[in-house]
């Protein structure tokens, strides 16, 4: 185990550790755990994914890749789907994150973490994009939107309108990019057309990781070191 440690830290660049969390990916393995990849509600054109954390040893194998135990639950899983950015011109290419859990002995450890750019690394590998939950995100989850907006190298970060309030529009007269942006509102207040401090919250709305999507821009080397120490699995669809 340490000569694969070794092995991986020597392997990753400065930037791509940050990502590579080694000492979560350790909690993982040591307790027996994988991540698991969920595509089988993928027809035709995606609609829902699914990233778990599971016991191993819980999982059954068919033909080399694994099936869900239907009667355990998950230790941790992230779920995004499409549905937030109908009519838009995101439509049919981003997902937003709509349920996330984890148990509560593994938060605070990195591994929350772990499951959101496994989730952002297997939409970034087919060209898709991810953005937060669009109704609520949680003050740690909310740390995870800021960092990757701090990490250009990493990701590829686009930002989002909102629907005007009171005036014409707010970032762009455009209106196919405006999206819900109730996590943002929850965290800052909505903005109403007129206000005197305008610049100010301008400003923080395009500092927010909650007003972006996101893609990873080496998602494939991601998967791939993650699978090498053993702590990735793939669903059988």
């Amino acid at each position: 185990m340490k000569h694969l440690r070794h092995y991986i830290r020597n392997m990753l660049i400065a930037e791509s550790a940050r990502i590579l969390n080694i000492d979560a990916m350790d909690i993982i393995r040591e307790n027996g755990l994988v991540i698991v990849v969920d595509e089988t509600t993928f027809s035709g054109m995606m609609e829902h994914i699914r990233i778990h954390l599971y016991q191993e040893l819980d999982l059954e194998r068919s033909s080399g890749l694994y099936v869900l135990p239907t009667q355990l639950p998950a230790l941790g899983a992230i779920s995004a789907d499409q549905d937030p950015f109908w009519e838009t011109k995101f439509e049919g290419n981003t997902w937003a994150v709509y349920q996330s859990r984890l148990r509560h002995d593994f938060r605070g450890k990195g591994v929350g973490a772990l499951l959101y750019n496994v989730l952002l690394a297997q939409l970034s590998r087919g060209k898709h994009w991810l953005a937060s939950d669009r109704e609520s995100v949680s003050s740690d989850a909310m740390r995870i939107w800021d960092k990757w907006n701090k990490m250009p190298a990493i990701y590829d970060v686009d930002q989002m309108d909102m629907r005007p309030w009171g005036e014409e529009y707010f970032l762009t007269p455009e209106t196919d990019d405006d999206v819900k942006q109730t996590s943002f509102y929850n965290n800052i207040g909505r903005y109403e057309g007129g206000r005197s401090d305008k610049g100010k919250y301008k400003e923080r709305f395009l500092e927010s990781g909650l007003t972006k999507r996101f893609q990873m821009k080496d998602p494939r080397s991601f998967l791939r070191d993650l699978e090498e120490y053993g702590i990735l699995r793939y669903m059988d669809k």
